[in-house]
């Protein structure tokens, strides 16, 4: 078979994936968005980190994917001929999923804090506490990924300077926008399942019954989210070999399935 008519469909079959991939990005984010902008999602501060986690993978979705398409498949030579695109669209392609994946950790803490047996812990799992917080992963990664506007630029291709930054870049987007978050979500949420176990044992042994049922299956059902979220990404993160903006539009589906899920739970249980 032709060697030129393999590329051409292989070519063909990564553009109408890509499109797929847009499409379904962009279902997922509008199912989270509906389900987390409800009146009883969005006073509760772990809706309230998935909705902001949700306004991040749109913005992520519908900036770096259709620059891409534009790039490999319909000739657009910006990111070959433009330092400023070639630095900003790095810029964007770092801090965008970092910023998701924090008001992940966010959630996942406010659960942590949500079933600590401590009442003083519990007091900060508050709407007002999540508020307040909101800016805090866009100033944290802007910050901390601010480096790349200088030490990314054109070269033979938009990359990052040679030697010392190259190792450094390698090593920071292993430990800083993977390791550390993954790790950070993961402990959260086995001290989460730890706290779920010692609350029903304690229940059990006092005899209480449930109040405000309501209430309890949102928490319920925000603990669960988390702690899928938790082990898919902890998957992900030894799993997959592939850059770092494909493992951020795979969680970004688990978080968009699961919330399409949950709506049904609460309109029909």
């Amino acid at each position: 078979m032709d060697v030129g008519y393999i590329n051409r469909i292989t070519s063909d079959l990564a553009l109408y994936g890509s499109f797929i991939l847009l499409i379904l990005g962009n279902i997922g984010c509008l199912c989270n968005f509906i389900t987390f902008s409800s009146k009883q999602m969005r006073q509760n501060s772990c809706g309230w980190n998935f909705l902001m986690s949700t306004i991040a993978d749109f913005f992520l979705f519908n900036s770096l994917l259709p620059t891409k398409m534009a790039s490999d498949y319909f000739g657009n030579t910006l990111i070959l001929t433009s330092s400023l695109y070639c630095k900003m669209r790095t810029f964007i392609g770092f801090t965008l999923p970092s910023i998701s994946l924090g008001y992940l950790v966010f959630a996942a803490l406010d659960r942590c804090l949500a079933t600590s047996q401590s009442t003083r812990l519990r007091s900060f799992s508050q709407i007002k506490v999540a508020h307040r917080l909101t800016c805090a992963p866009i100033l944290l990664y802007t910050f901390t990924t601010a480096h790349q506007l200088y030490y990314y630029d054109l070269r033979s291709k938009c990359a990052p300077l040679p030697g010392n930054y190259s190792i450094f870049m390698s090593v920071y987007n292993i430990i800083w926008t993977s390791l550390v978050p993954q790790s950070i979500m993961l402990t959260f949420g086995l001290v989460t399942f730890y706290n779920m176990r010692a609350s029903r044992r304690r229940l059990i042994v006092q005899g209480a019954q449930q109040r405000n049922q309501l209430r309890n299956r949102i928490d319920t059902h925000f603990i669960t989210i988390v702690l899928v979220q938790v082990l898919t990404s902890s998957i992900l993160l030894n799993t997959l070999k592939e850059s770092r903006q494909r493992q951020s539009t795979t969680c970004s589906r688990v978080i968009a399935l699961t919330s399409i899920e949950l709506n049904f739970l609460f309109k029909f249980r």
